[in-house]
């Protein structure tokens, strides 16, 4: 229902509207300055867009309510607030077009408020340099860091304020090897996490834990028994049972039979 900010997401919005082979209809509600900026551009884009004028007769004003319910409700009175900020300072990050103190007043007296709550809009320069970043890739944006990086380390220098860390700088260079490095290290395996997890069970253990860990992987699996007088003897295997006995007899002397069943 808002008006888009630009011609591709109005057209990308409306593609949601028809589905494989199938016609959809889209409604768009825009004030006259997004109407003065919205419809060249999409006559740019060969988007026909049909203006419909809303019948007088079946609307009404609902401001007066609004304004009951902002004195209250404080924390709908905030929402208000934060509302008109916020569209204030989308319309100006476009770039199209830039609010009136007249428009912004209206709007908000649209939602409720007596009069428009005090908001700081982005420069020409922010809205520039806010579309430049928003098009950099992530290497671009880490040089762009960097260079602002040494523009401040300049300024500090023309004012003498440079400390001696900053001597040995190498202008931001190592800083993005390393960064480039760490984008570029891949998952360990599961063996590799076995390992290291390993490695540092060892380090936290001392020699003596060390020492029994090592002989507990070298005993085999023998049952034994310690005696009162610390005499240690391995127990035999149990002796099988009486049936396993005779069958395994009966397969020595070759009588073992299996039923069909």
């Amino acid at each position: 229902m808002d008006a888009p900010d630009t011609a591709d997401t109005y057209i990308h919005r409306v593609g949601r509207t028809a589905r494989f082979d199938r016609n959809g209809n889209a409604l768009m509600f825009a004030t006259e300055v997004e109407e003065a900026s919205l419809l060249p551009e999409l006559a740019q884009k060969k988007v026909d867009v049909r203006v419909t004028s809303i019948n007088r007769r079946r609307m009404f004003n609902i401001t007066g309510k609004l304004q009951s319910l902002l004195a209250s409700e404080p924390d709908v009175k905030h929402l208000a607030v934060k509302a008109t900020q916020v569209y204030a300072r989308a319309v100006a990050l476009t770039g199209r077009t830039r609010l009136t103190e007249d428009e912004v007043a209206a709007y908000a007296h649209s939602l409720g408020l007596h009069e428009a709550p005090p908001i700081t809009l982005p420069t020409q320069e922010e809205v520039t340099s806010r579309k430049k970043k928003k098009n950099m890739s992530k290497l671009e944006r880490l040089k762009e860091k960097i260079r602002q990086k040494k523009l401040a380390k300049k300024q500090k220098e023309m004012s003498g304020e440079v400390g001696k860390d900053d001597d040995d700088d190498d202008g931001g260079w190592g800083q993005l090897e390393e960064d480039l490095q760490d984008k570029k290290a891949t998952k360990l395996s599961k063996f590799e996490r076995r390992q290291k997890r390993q490695q540092e069970l060892f380090a936290t253990q001392g020699p003596e834990d060390e020492g029994a860990a090592a002989e507990e992987d070298d005993d085999d699996d023998v049952l034994v028994t310690v005696n009162k007088e610390g005499d240690v003897s391995a127990v035999e295997e149990e002796p099988a049972t009486q049936a396993e006995a005779r069958a395994r007899d009966a397969v020595k002397r070759g009588r073992l039979r299996v039923r069909k069943d």
